[in-house]
């Protein structure tokens, strides 16, 4: 058995029931079993994906367990130790509840259904992450604007002290330094940049006219935007409110003020038909639609003349956001930007301030429209996907970043990796993300009055949104989503959506992307990632500085997610109560425990949902959203971190340098090795020149080579399950996550990124253990049960299944790789070459492994 799956393979199901067993008590337990009538749960129903790895059972164990006790879905996990991933793990279903038990509390089989046919999630699932965003907005735009003082020359003084965003004044100026205003970065579009500076009167004054500060005319803007600085703005030091007025909440929002901040007069019936005219001209596939329920609505309404508008004002050439920034500007800060608690001086000569700053959603929202703006001047494009058209994630601000400043151009399980989730599962490929779920109305699945496509009706001589905003007449659906399907019975008015689908999307920088789990590992491998209200530079999305610590969470309707950068150490905590070293479901009595985990552990939790019926106060109409429950999943995680071997698994990771992953053979008769630290060997001789452990094979032999190999976005060489040339010295790839790359030995997509393959029937990828190509060009994949196939890179049992006998004193799955030398064999037939997990080194053909030996 090879070195990387000694441990591995023995996780099986078998070897999990074990490993069970040893720890606690099998089978049936009574109510009163163990201390105070706790029972030890395993939570065994709940499925896994990705690649048994027994070093983590602890892991697997604390998030099924969170999963079961909080009826969650879908999860994913990853896992990365000193910048090196050493696991991802999907459990549960893509719809539906994670398993088919049902679980006190959480539901019966109507309102917490049960999919048969639900796929389970893998490993590279993509989640809603929720405020995990604004690091990734945060990033962006310290790359965006950085780029931007530099090529305009824009120099700002060094801080000399007291409030400076360093530690050890003078601190050079960075972009966080940057004045939100400041004309020579032109960071705002004018129609935005001229409320805040106060250069134009407000469309929306919302402070009842009294003035922010002294001197101040309340029809203009707060004259301390000012002060504002990009790292006010990351940093939740602006003095904005927490959230931007919204869409559609009350006399405050977009739609009751759409005219004043269009410029309409409300009785302008040739403006509300421009917009009419205009929803057509910008959506043709529903313009159909869009006369018919014009038609419809107008009946309802006595033959009023109905017009449809758009959900921004598109006729300006402004964007969704940009409305909601407008009436933002109407509000007086709540405090003067950049004050903060870490700067008291005790006993010196600066007041103590006694002020941290307050989290801004808003903020951030404004740092998107910022990278929007620049993305826009730069490249035409914006800082993420459109809504509806995920197709325009090229070219964004968000894809140019993590191409060029991570080097992932896209994910394993979607084209982007990372994208603005699309509130419509008509926008993406189906099967792509969990079906988000949502505790509402005694259900996880409620729908919602949609908020799509506002109309206004003409009476009493101006167009009003009231009936619109009241969304039923008589229990008649009067909202149309944005493809205006109507009910089945069309007198019923509008089909409803989804409550995680009934939002108006007001742009993804505060909390709206999606992403697999590996690619924010990567992400936080390189940027740092903060919450923090208490500094003048939180350091969120800025370069991770070594030993700093970082976390963060992300909550929205169908999503929960958490980010943890550690630093190591012990610390105490509150869990549920721990018998026999294992947690049990008691989220009421959470215990005070110290847990140690190690230096240099980062991880990424995402769940499908971010509350359910057996919450300890699950006030949904209160905005409670079980919000204290899901918070304690971050430290469920670091307690099954804590009771990992990391000693182990360091040593795992130091061997990785000796683990051979793959093996070929090329047209010149030279063995290549790629091994599973990602570096490749070239020895001018065959194999045999490689034999017995150690390192690569200039070791060996003096004509060996060795570098470095590359791998498709977010992999890493542990994930290979299987490498072979063909006779044109082409090299094929095939991952763990079941797709196929080929490219050349040092960059392994050189030619074509991974696509999905299918294996022999009753196996799955980690049953390969090599994979090799002979003269014919026909692939041949082994397996550790010790069957044979034979077919094509993407189909390889499009031919047949045999059977195959490994040398003499090993089992199949001792094998770590097989290559196959085309014609070198006696007669001029393929010579196979297998190498085993002890180094050792055998001859033969295809389905006699030693024949030659």
């Amino acid at each position: 058995m090879s070195a990387r799956d000694s441990a591995r393979r023995a996780a099986g199901p078998l070897a999990w029931a074990a490993l069970a067993c040893a720890l606690t008590t099998c089978g049936a337990q009574d109510d009163d079993a163990g201390p105070a009538g706790y029972a030890v749960d395993l939570a065994d129903e709940i499925p896994m994906t990705g690649r048994p790895d027994a070093r983590f059972a602890e892991v697997d164990l604390v998030m099924r367990q969170f999963m079961k006790w909080r009826c969650v879905g879908a999860g994913t996990l990853a896992i990365a130790y000193k910048g090196r991933r050493v696991y991802k793990r999907g459990f549960g279903r893509m719809s539906g509840r994670a398993s088919e038990a049902l679980y006190e509390g959480c539901g019966d089989d109507e309102s917490n259904p049960f999919d048969p046919d639900a796929a389970l999630v893998k490993p590279d699932t993509p989640m809603l992450i929720g405020s995990l965003s604004k690091a990734v907005t945060a990033a962006v735009a310290r790359w965006l604007i950085d780029e931007r003082m530099h090529a305009r020359g824009v120099e700002l003084p060094d801080c000399t002290g007291p409030l400076c965003a360093c530690s050890d004044p003078p601190c050079p100026a960075t972009a966080a330094d940057v004045p939100l205003l400041l004309p020579e970065m032109d960071l705002l579009p004018e129609h935005l940049a001229s409320l805040l500076r106060g250069d134009a009167p407000l469309p929306v004054p919302l402070n009842d006219g009294e003035p922010c500060v002294k001197g101040h005319d309340p029809a203009y803007a707060d004259p301390r935007w000012a002060d504002v600085t990009v790292g006010n703005l990351i940093s939740h030091q602006s003095g904005l409110r927490r959230d931007t007025p919204s869409w559609f909440a009350d006399e405050d929002d977009v739609m009751h003020n759409l005219a004043r901040l269009r410029g309409y007069d409300p009785g302008d019936e040739e403006a509300w038909a421009a917009e009419h005219a205009l929803v057509k001209l910008r959506d043709p596939a529903v313009a159909g639609r869009v006369d018919t329920s014009t038609v419809w609505l107008s009946k309802r309404y006595g033959g009023a003349p109905v017009y449809f508008v758009n959900n921004h004002n598109a006729r300006a050439g402004h964007r969704p956001i940009d409305e909601p920034l407008m009436l933002a500007a109407g509000l007086c800060l709540e405090f003067n930007p950049g004050v903060t608690n870490y700067y008291n001086q005790s006993g010196g000569p600066y007041e103590p301030i006694d002020r941290v700053g307050s989290y801004s959603n808003s903020a951030m929202t404004l740092l998107g429209r910022v990278i929007d703006h620049i993305q826009r001047q730069r490249a035409d494009s914006t800082y993420a996907a459109e809504q509806g058209d995920p197709h325009s994630h090229w070219g964004t601000a968000l894809e140019e970043f993590f191409r060029e400043q991570l080097d992932i151009e896209g994910g394993v399980e979607t084209p982007e990796g990372i994208y603005p989730y699309q509130r419509s599962s008509a926008w993406r490929s189906p099967g792509e993300q969990p079906t988000p779920r949502t505790w509402a109305k005694g259900t996880f699945y409620p729908d919602g009055s949609p908020l799509h496509r506002p109309f206004c009706v003409m009476q009493d001589g101006e167009c009003t949104f009231t009936p619109w905003l009241e969304g039923k007449q008589d229990d008649v659906q009067l909202r149309p989503a944005r493809d205006l399907t109507r009910a089945e019975d069309p007198e019923r008015g509008f089909e409803t959506v989804p409550l995680w689908a009934q939002e108006h999307p007001l742009g993804v920088a505060a909390g709206g992307l999606a992403v697999e789990a590996p690619v924010y590992l990567e992400f936080a491998r390189e940027h740092g990632i903060s919450g923090s209200s208490h500094a003048l530079d939180n350091g969120n999305g800025d370069a991770r500085s070594e030993g700093r610590p970082g976390s963060h969470s992300g909550a929205l309707i169908g999503g929960f997610a958490y980010v943890y950068q550690q630093t190591g150490g012990s610390a105490l905590t509150y869990l549920p109560p721990i018998i026999d070293g294992h947690l049990v479901d008691d989220f009421f009595n959470l215990e005070r425990v110290m847990i140690t985990t190690p230096v240099g552990v980062d991880f990424i939790v995402a769940l499908n949902q971010r509350e359910d019926p057996r919450c300890v106060a699950n006030l949904w109409e209160s905005g409670d959203w079980c919000s204290w429950e899901y918070s304690v999943i971050s430290r469920i995680i670091s307690y099954g971190l804590s009771r990992v071997d990391w000693d182990a698994v360091a040593a795992d990771l130091a061997a990785e340098a000796e683990t051979v992953v793959g093996m070929a053979v090329d047209a010149r008769g030279r063995a290549h090795y790629w091994f599973a630290d990602d570096s490749h060997a070239r020895d001018d001789g065959d194999p045999s020149r490689f034999e017995g452990p150690g390192g690569a094979p200039e070791d060996k032999s003096s004509g060996a080579r060795l570098d470095r190999y590359s791998l498709p976005s977010t992999r890493v060489g542990g994930d290979i399950v299987g490498v072979a040339m063909d006779a044109a010295d082409r090299v094929f790839t095939w991952y763990d996550d079941q797709r196929v790359s080929a490219g050349t030995p040092h960059e392994l997509a050189a030619y074509h990124d991974p696509v999905r393959f299918e294996l022999a029937p009753e196996h799955d990828v980690y049953d390969l253990v090599g994979v090799a190509i002979d003269q014919r060009g026909v692939v041949h994949a082994w397996y550790a049960d010790g069957a044979r196939s034979e077919g094509t890179a993407t189909a390889l049992a499009r031919d047949g299944a045999h059977d195959f006998a490994p040398a003499t004193g090993y089992a199949p799955e001792d094998i770590s790789a097989i290559a196959i030398q085309r014609g070198a064999g006696p007669d001029g037939v393929d010579l196979v070459w297998t190498r085993y997990g002890d180094g050792t080194v055998s001859r033969g053909t295809v389905d006699d492994l030693a024949a030659y030996d």
